[in-house]
C-alpha cells in the first residue's frame, strides 16, 4: 500500500514544483473557496475499487481520495482544509487521487493535447480544451518527456514507478492523478485549495459515442434523452461509485427559448455525446430538414438551429450520428435527400462553454464511383484518437463502406461488401482505438465493425451477426489491413438477432457487444452480451453470448431503443425501452454491476 502521508506530501509539492517548471507566463487568478467547494466532492473514497482506461488492469483500490483528507498536513504542505471539510476528513486537502500501481504499469492517455510539464516523477498534459492533467510517479515514455510534444488518445505516456517529484518522496509505486481547470499550480497559496477540480470524471474520458440517446459525462452520471414530438426531453441520472443510485424525476423538458428563431420540432430522438466531465451535446434532425443542437457546458445552452446543406434536405428518418474527436470539437454526420452523407464540424471558440464556430457542410463523396452508392441505412462514427474519425455506412444493396478522417483530411471510401449470405437487413456498430504495440514498436489503430445479415428468402428468414477488423500502423495506408467478414460473433442459432446492436470499447483490446433478441415477448426477448479481450483483462478471444443475466424486466416486452455506456471494467450501464401493451412505452436502466433493472420515471 502507498503511504497516505507520502501521497499527501507528493500531491501538495506538485504545485510548488510546477510553478517553477512551466508557470512563469501563466496568469494567476484568485478562486474563492466557496467555488472550489461546490465542485470538489469526491465519489471514490479510500478503499474504493476503481478501474479506468488510463491503465490496463481489472481494478485497483484507491489509497488516498481526492479533497478533504484524514491525513495530517506535513509542514511543507501549503493548503489547509476548507472549513466545510468534516472530521475526520478535515486534516488536509488532497488535490488529486492516488491509485496503487505495480512498477512498470503502462499509463495510457485518454486526453489529447501537448506535454506542458516534465520533471522527475511529474508529467503534465495540457488538453486541447485548456485543462491540465498531471500524472505523478513514473517515467515518461519516449518523447513524451519533452515539453510541447503532441499527445493523442491511446498514447502510452508514462510507466509507473516509485519516482519522487522534486522536493517530495515516494515509498511505493502508485499513480497520483490530478486535474487543474486552466493554469499550472495553486492559485491561493497558502490559504486554501487552488483551481484543482475533481479528477474522477476525467478517469473515464473516451472520445467516442456512448450510444444514441444515452450518454455519460462523469463517473456515476448518466443522461437519457428522448423526444416526444417537441424539442428535447431528458432525464438526468446520478449514482455514486458502482452503486445504481436513483433516477431523478420528472423528465426535464428542454424547450426552445422564446425569440431564439428555433421554429422546427424534432423529427428524431437525439444523438447525445459527451466531450468532457459535466459537458454534453445533443443533436436531432428537425421537421423542416435542418439540424438542431442543444448543449450543456456546466450549465444549459440555448437551442441552436444549424441550417441544412445548400439545396439539400436532411433525411428525417433517423440517419444521424455524432462524435467528438477531441475536447472542443464536434462532428455530426447526416444523410441528405440525395442519399449522400454530409459532415458538419464545430470548434469551440473560447473557454469551455456554448460558443462554437460551425463550418459549412461538406459532402463526403471521396473516391466514389461515377454511379455512387446510395446510403440509406445506419451511419456510425467512432474516434480512435485526436483528430481521427472512422465513418461506417451501409448502402441500399447491403454493402458496408467506411472512410477515415486523419489529421483533417478524408481518405477515399472503401467498400468491404456485405456480410455473408445477406441480401437485406439493418444493424451496424463499430468501435476503434489507438495504442502502442510493443511487438512492432509503433502505434497501431484498430477499427472493428459489426453487422447483421438477413436473408428473407425461404420459409424461415435467416439472420446472423458478422464482424470484421481493420488494423494499421498509425498514419500509414494499409490496403490489406481488412480481415474480411468473420464469424466470431455468430449467434450459432442460439437466438435470432434483431437489428439493434451496440458495441462499446472502454480500453484498447476490449469490446462489449450487446444485441437485442428479435423476439420481443416476455419469455425470450433477452438482451444478449458478448465480450472480447486480448490482454490482461481476460482470456484472449470472445467469451460467447450470455443472456441469463441480461434480460428485460419481468413480464415486460422490449421495444425500440437501446443505449449502452461503458466507463470501465465492470462499469457498464444499459437503458432499454419496454412496454406492457405495445401502446405505452417506458424506459428501464440496468447496471452491469448488479444486473438489476430500475424503471425510469414515467416520461414522454
Amino acid at each position: 500500500m502507498v503511504s497516505e502521508l507520502v501521497s499527501a506530501v507528493c500531491s501538495k509539492r506538485l504545485a510548488l514544483v510546477l510553478v517553477g517548471l512551466v508557470a512563469a507566463s501563466v496568469p494567476v487568478i484568485a478562486v474563492s473557496k466557496s467555488v472550489v467547494a461546490a465542485s470538489n466532492v469526491d465519489v471514490f473514497g479510500n478503499g474504493s475499487t476503481l478501474s479506468s482506461p488510463w491503465w490496463i488492469a481489472s481494478g485497483t483500490t484507491v489509497s488516498q481520495r481526492y479533497g478533504c483528507s484524514d491525513v495530517p498536513s506535513p509542514t511543507i504542505e501549503p493548503d489547509s482544509p476548507p472549513a466545510w471539510c468534516v472530521a475526520p476528513f478535515n486534516k488536509s486537502w488532497h488535490q488529486g487521487i492516488d491509485i496503487p500501481m505495480n512498477t512498470g504499469t503502462p499509463i495510457i492517455s485518454q486526453v489529447q493535447g501537448t506535454i506542458a510539464a516534465s520533471s522527475s516523477g511529474v508529467l503534465g498534459i495540457r488538453t486541447n480544451g485548456g485543462t491540465i492533467v498531471y500524472l505523478l510517479h513514473g517515467y515518461p515514455v519516449g518523447n513524451f518527456g519533452t515539453v510541447g510534444q503532441t499527445v493523442r488518445v491511446g498514447d502510452e505516456v508514462l510507466t509507473s514507478a516509485c519516482v519522487a517529484p522534486p522536493g517530495g518522496s515516494c515509498t511505493a509505486p502508485h499513480l497520483h492523478f490530478e486535474i487543474h481547470a486552466s493554469v499550472v499550480g495553486e492559485l491561493s497559496v497558502p490559504t486554501g485549495p487552488g483551481d484543482d477540480v475533481n479528477p474522477e470524471g476525467w478517469l473515464f474520458r473516451i472520445p467516442q459515442p456512448y450510444g444514441q440517446q444515452l450518454t455519460s459525462w462523469s463517473a456515476g452520471d448518466l443522461g437519457e434523452f428522448v423526444q416526444n414530438g417537441y424539442p428535447l426531453s431528458g432525464v438526468i441520472y446520478s449514482s455514486y461509485g458502482y452503486s445504481t443510485g436513483a433516477w431523478s424525476g420528472p423528465w426535464v423538458f428542454q424547450d426552445a427559448p422564446s425569440g431564439s428563431g428555433f421554429y422546427e420540432y424534432l423529427s428524431t430522438d437525439p444523438v447525445v455525446i459527451s466531450q468532457s466531465p459535466n459537458e454534453w451535446d445533443a443533436f436531432a434532425l428537425l421537421t423542416g430538414g435542418d439540424l438542431g443542437w442543444w448543449s450543456y457546458a456546466n450549465g444549459p445552452c440555448n437551442w441552436q438551429l444549424i441550417s441544412r446543406p445548400p439545396g439539400v434536405t436532411l433525411n428525417k428518418d433517423g440517419r444521424l450520428t455524432a462524435v467528438t474527436r477531441s475536447d472542443g470539437h464536434l462532428d455530426v454526420f447526416a444523410e441528405g435527400s440525395n442519399k449522400v452523407i454530409y459532415h458538419e464540424a464545430g470548434i469551440r471558440t473560447g473557454s469551455q462553454g456554448c460558443a462554437y464556430t460551425w463550418y459549412p457542410w461538406e459532402s463526403l463523396v471521396m473516391g466514389l464511383p461515377p454511379t455512387p452508392p446510395q446510403f440509406q441505412s445506419e451511419i456510425v462514427a467512432v474516434s480512435s484518437d485526436d483528430n481521427n474519425i472512422y465513418l461506417v455506412a451501409r448502402d441500399t444493396v447491403n454493402s458496408v463502406w467506411w472512410t477515415h478522417l486523419d489529421n483533417g483530411s478524408w481518405n477515399n471510401w472503401i467498400s468491404i461488401g456485405g456480410p455473408v449470405g445477406s441480401s437485406s437487413g439493418d444493424g451496424l456498430a463499430a468501435v476503434a482505438w489507438r495504442t502502442w504495440d510493443p511487438a512492432t514498436g509503433q502505434f497501431t489503430r484498430e477499427l472493428d465493425i459489426f453487422a447483421r445479415s438477413l436473408d428473407p428468402r425461404g420459409a424461415v428468414p435467416k439472420s446472423d451477426l458478422f464482424n470484421g477488423r481493420y488494423t494499421c500502423a498509425t498514419d500509414v495506408t494499409c490496403p490489406s489491413g481488412w480481415s474480411g467478414w468473420l464469424t466470431d460473433v455468430s449467434t450459432q442459432g442460439r437466438f435470432v438477432p434483431s437489428g439493434q446492436l451496440v458495441a462499446v470499447s472502454w480500453a484498447p483490446y476490449r469490446i462489449d457487444l450487446f444485441v437485442r433478441d428479435q423476439n420481443y415477448d416476455s419469455s425470450d426477448g433477452w438482451l444478449w452480451h458478448n465480450a472480447y479481450s486480448a490482454n490482461s483483462l481476460g482470456s484472449p478471444g470472445w467469451t460467447g453470448y450470455a443472456g441469463q443475466t441480461f434480460y428485460p424486466p419481468p413480464n415486460y416486452m422490449q421495444a425500440g431503443h437501446m443505449g449502452v455506456v461503458a466507463l470501465g471494467y465492470g462499469n457498464i450501464d444499459i437503458v432499454a425501452q419496454f412496454t406492457l401493451d405495445r401502446s405505452i412505452y417506458r424506459y428501464a436502466h440496468l447496471c452491469y454491476c448488479n444486473n438489476t433493472w430500475i424503471a425510469l420515471p414515467s416520461g414522454p
